[in-house]
């Protein structure tokens, strides 16, 4: 985790499913700018968790499928889903 400066916050991203596995964590907790895109934030994940590079998710933001230009402030509600499947 990068320390935050006056001009970032600290935003925790939470985990579920095979995201888990593939981390060994339930959440992330990133030093990001004090508002920063969903975009913004799936190029920094991929950059900074290999393991993240190829995987298939979608970014959540408040519980409902974030939109690449969406705006996350450090109080928003943050999530990667995988794929899920059922009947």
């Amino acid at each position: 985790m990068t320390s935050p400066s006056k001009s970032s916050a600290i935003l925790t991203v939470r985990l579920f499913a095979g995201l888990v596995d593939l981390l060994s964590t339930t959440e992330l907790k990133l030093a990001l700018p004090k508002e920063c895109t969903v975009h913004e934030l799936d190029h920094r994940l991929r950059q900074e968790f290999p393991a993240l590079a190829k995987a298939v998710f979608r970014i959540a933001v408040d519980q409902s499928y974030g939109q690449a230009q969406q705006v996350i402030s450090a109080s928003s509600e943050v999530a990667l889903l995988p794929p899920v499947s059922g009947g």
